[in-house]
């Protein structure tokens, strides 16, 4: 039982780490020049420091979802005969293609960010605006995936 309450609150605060922080900065970057102005880079930099907090909470959602999937089932099964199982299995899965787009966001999307923020400052503005605007794209696709996971995860608990 007190097993169940751990890893129910691991997940559920890894969640609202990752989701809360995750959809915050990509609202941010999106709108980092109305903000800031033309010195936007601050709210990059920000958002890339951030990355292993987004890491950790991501880590602590999946451990404690596991968990919980595992206690649940008694092994890792994921049925579909009814339909809030599907619409489980079906959050499962957006989940696993959130975790894997934050993977290359982290690794390759940004890390034209990371070679265009030299020693010496920007060098190359449009070079560098261009590769944050890949990096916003990609940080709002992940929050959109995150709320979808949550509808699903809603609507399969409303319809159990």
């Amino acid at each position: 039982m007190a097993i169940d309450l751990f890893f129910s609150a691991l997940h559920w605060l890894g969640a609202t780490i990752y989701g809360g922080s995750l959809i915050a900065f990509s609202l941010l970057l999106a709108m980092r020049s109305l903000i800031v102005g033309e010195h936007s880079e601050g709210v990059m930099r920000v958002f890339k420091a951030w990355g292993p907090g987004l890491g950790l909470s991501m880590g602590a959602l999946i451990l404690g979802g596991a968990v919980m999937h595992f206690r649940a089932h008694g092994a890792f099964v994921w049925p579909s005969d009814t339909l809030p199982q599907q619409l489980i299995l079906a959050q499962h899965l957006v989940f696993l293609l959130l975790w894997a787009s934050s993977f290359h966001l982290e690794i390759w999307t940004l890390d034209p960010v990371r070679k265009l923020e030299g020693p010496q400052g920007i060098e190359d503005r449009a070079s560098y605006e261009s590769a944050c605007a890949k990096a916003t794209r990609q940080a709002l696709f992940n929050a959109t995936l995150f709320l979808v996971c949550g509808t699903l995860g809603i609507f399969a608990t409303q319809l159990a």
